[in-house]
Protein backbone atom coordinates (compact mmCIF):
# COMPACT_ATOMS: atom_id res chain seq x y z
CA UNK A 1 0.00 0.00 0.00
CA UNK A 2 2.70 2.56 1.31
CA UNK A 3 4.54 1.22 -2.15
CA UNK A 4 1.52 2.08 -4.19
CA UNK A 5 1.28 5.56 -2.95
CA UNK A 6 4.97 6.61 -3.00
CA UNK A 7 4.37 5.74 -6.84
CA UNK A 8 1.54 7.69 -7.07
CA UNK A 9 3.26 10.59 -5.35
CA UNK A 10 6.10 10.30 -7.42
CA UNK A 11 4.01 10.41 -10.92
CA UNK A 12 2.19 13.32 -9.56
CA UNK A 13 5.68 14.73 -9.02
CA UNK A 14 7.18 13.83 -12.20
CA UNK A 15 3.48 14.67 -14.11
CA UNK A 16 3.65 18.30 -12.35
CA UNK A 17 7.38 19.10 -13.37
CA UNK A 18 6.93 18.12 -16.81
CA UNK A 19 4.11 20.24 -16.96
CA UNK A 20 5.62 23.23 -15.65
CA UNK A 21 8.83 23.04 -17.68
CA UNK A 22 6.58 22.82 -21.00
CA UNK A 23 4.73 26.29 -19.38
CA UNK A 24 8.09 27.53 -19.21
CA UNK A 25 8.72 27.11 -23.15
CA UNK A 26 9.10 30.04 -24.82
CA UNK A 27 6.22 30.29 -27.71
CA UNK A 28 7.12 29.82 -31.11
CA UNK A 29 7.03 32.28 -33.34
CA UNK A 30 5.21 32.63 -36.91
CA UNK A 31 7.76 32.98 -39.14
CA UNK A 32 8.36 36.22 -40.93
CA UNK A 33 8.77 37.24 -44.60
CA UNK A 34 12.33 38.08 -45.01
CA UNK A 35 11.61 42.15 -46.11
CA UNK A 36 13.96 43.93 -49.02
CA UNK A 37 16.93 46.13 -48.12
CA UNK A 38 15.74 49.62 -47.83
CA UNK A 39 16.83 52.24 -50.11
CA UNK A 40 16.85 54.50 -47.24
CA UNK A 41 18.23 54.17 -43.27
CA UNK A 42 16.90 56.11 -39.94
CA UNK A 43 19.24 59.07 -38.86
CA UNK A 44 18.84 59.51 -35.40
CA UNK A 45 18.28 63.06 -35.41
CA UNK A 46 17.14 65.07 -31.95
CA UNK A 47 14.17 67.20 -31.84
CA UNK A 48 13.28 70.35 -29.82
CA UNK A 49 10.01 69.91 -27.99
CA UNK A 50 8.64 72.26 -25.29
CA UNK A 51 5.17 73.96 -24.81
CA UNK A 52 2.90 75.92 -27.33
CA UNK A 53 4.24 79.27 -25.74
CA UNK A 54 7.74 77.99 -25.75
CA UNK A 55 8.59 77.19 -29.15
CA UNK A 56 6.40 79.60 -30.41
CA UNK A 57 8.35 82.28 -28.91
CA UNK A 58 11.76 80.67 -30.79
CA UNK A 59 9.91 81.17 -33.87
CA UNK A 60 8.58 84.71 -32.86
CA UNK A 61 12.30 85.26 -31.98
CA UNK A 62 13.47 84.69 -35.29
CA UNK A 63 10.68 86.96 -37.01
CA UNK A 64 9.56 83.66 -39.26
CA UNK A 65 5.77 84.19 -39.27
CA UNK A 66 3.41 81.95 -40.89
CA UNK A 67 3.73 80.16 -44.57
CA UNK A 68 1.83 77.38 -44.76
CA UNK A 69 -0.56 74.57 -42.74
CA UNK A 70 0.26 70.88 -43.21
CA UNK A 71 0.41 67.43 -41.72
CA UNK A 72 3.55 66.99 -40.56
CA UNK A 73 4.79 62.95 -39.79
CA UNK A 74 7.09 62.37 -37.17
CA UNK A 75 8.38 58.58 -36.52
CA UNK A 76 9.26 58.41 -33.23
CA UNK A 77 11.98 55.78 -31.85
CA UNK A 78 9.04 52.43 -31.47
CA UNK A 79 8.69 52.05 -35.18
CA UNK A 80 5.40 54.57 -35.60
CA UNK A 81 4.87 57.87 -37.16
CA UNK A 82 2.85 60.17 -35.42
CA UNK A 83 0.58 62.44 -37.89
CA UNK A 84 0.55 66.07 -35.99
CA UNK A 85 -1.01 69.19 -37.61
CA UNK A 86 1.59 71.40 -38.70
CA UNK A 87 3.14 74.79 -39.76
CA UNK A 88 6.02 76.06 -41.81
CA UNK A 89 6.74 79.24 -41.00
CA UNK A 90 9.34 81.74 -42.75
CA UNK A 91 11.79 84.89 -42.47
CA UNK A 92 11.18 86.15 -45.68
CA UNK A 93 14.54 88.53 -45.46
CA UNK A 94 16.75 86.55 -43.40
CA UNK A 95 15.17 83.36 -45.67
CA UNK A 96 15.46 81.48 -42.34
CA UNK A 97 12.36 78.57 -42.14
CA UNK A 98 11.09 76.14 -39.52
CA UNK A 99 8.36 72.89 -39.55
CA UNK A 100 6.76 72.67 -36.04
CA UNK A 101 4.96 69.55 -35.20
CA UNK A 102 1.77 70.68 -33.31
CA UNK A 103 0.79 68.66 -30.38
CA UNK A 104 -2.14 70.46 -29.04
CA UNK A 105 -3.52 67.65 -26.88
CA UNK A 106 -0.53 68.42 -24.46
CA UNK A 107 -0.66 72.31 -25.43
CA UNK A 108 2.73 71.42 -26.98
CA UNK A 109 5.03 71.59 -30.01
CA UNK A 110 8.15 70.39 -31.84
CA UNK A 111 10.48 72.48 -34.17
CA UNK A 112 10.99 69.16 -36.62
CA UNK A 113 13.61 71.00 -38.86
CA UNK A 114 14.76 73.99 -39.56
CA UNK A 115 16.94 75.67 -42.14
CA UNK A 116 18.55 78.24 -44.34
CA UNK A 117 18.33 79.86 -47.71
CA UNK A 118 14.83 79.13 -48.61
CA UNK A 119 14.34 79.99 -52.12
CA UNK A 120 12.59 79.12 -55.32
CA UNK A 121 13.51 75.66 -56.77
CA UNK A 122 14.88 75.80 -60.60
CA UNK A 123 14.48 72.50 -60.75
CA UNK A 124 15.58 68.98 -59.30
CA UNK A 125 17.48 66.04 -61.10
CA UNK A 126 18.54 63.09 -59.05
CA UNK A 127 21.80 61.45 -59.36
CA UNK A 128 22.19 58.77 -62.38
CA UNK A 129 22.25 56.35 -59.96
CA UNK A 130 19.04 56.42 -58.46
CA UNK A 131 16.43 53.70 -59.74
CA UNK A 132 13.26 55.16 -60.72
Amino acid sequence: MIKNILIAILLSFFSVTAFAEHENQPTPRPEQAPQEPSAFMKLPILTDCGSMDAVMGTITKYKEQPLANMIVFVPIPDGRILQQPGVMALNPVSKTWSIIALFPETNSACIVVTGLELNPANGFKPSKHVKN
